[in-house]
């Protein structure tokens, strides 16, 4: 029985349905437009208010065949700001995309379907990146909120001003 078909049966909604993750790419594909990535990332931007600034941000959003990895950890998804010349092509200020080698071997991740919670939490992840850069009044990169060690958290406490803000 196809998605489709379950889905009417047991009345589920779209936003109950699994993510299919590309696993079929041709050989100069690196790259695929996802539409499915870009309506998840609407309903964050609806409905977040941290991410209220991004209303009408031009986001283009795509599956990365092979996201690599840093320090010996997979990369799982990256928000950027585009180069001019990948602006005229993508029609966009800004790429988020997902790595799809790394869903596929995600563990919650069967026969190539992400439950829709997982990629929503990484959207999100990378929606974040797009700050707000008030000075500017234009969308800004940000890095992450923390930089340090579990271990250290879990000796010391919330020790210093960052880690106390986020207690």
């Amino acid at each position: 029985m196809s998605l489709v078909a379950v889905s009417k049966e047991f009345n589920i909604t779209s936003d109950d349905l699994p993510i299919k993750i590309p696993d079929e790419w041709g050989d100069d594909e690196a790259f695929l437009e996802a539409p499915e990535l870009r309506a998840i990332a609407a309903m964050l931007i609806d409905t977040k208010p941290t991410l209220a600034h991004l209303v009408g941000a031009d986001i283009y959003y795509c599956w990365k065949q092979k996201g690599g990895s840093h320090k010996g950890e997979p990369i799982y998804g990256m928000a950027m700001k585009l180069p001019a010349l990948a602006r005229h092509f993508a029609e966009a200020r800004y790429l988020i995309w997902l790595a799809a080698d790394h869903l596929l071997e995600y563990p919650q991740v069967v026969s190539g379907f992400a439950d829709r919670r997982i990629i929503e939490q990484l959207l999100m992840h990378e929606l974040l990146h797009l700050g707000w850069n008030p000075d500017k009044g234009e969308i800004a990169m940000v890095d992450h909120d923390f930089s340090g060690f579990l271990s250290e958290l879990r000796e010391y406490g919330p020790w210093h001003g960052k880690l106390q803000a986020m207690a």
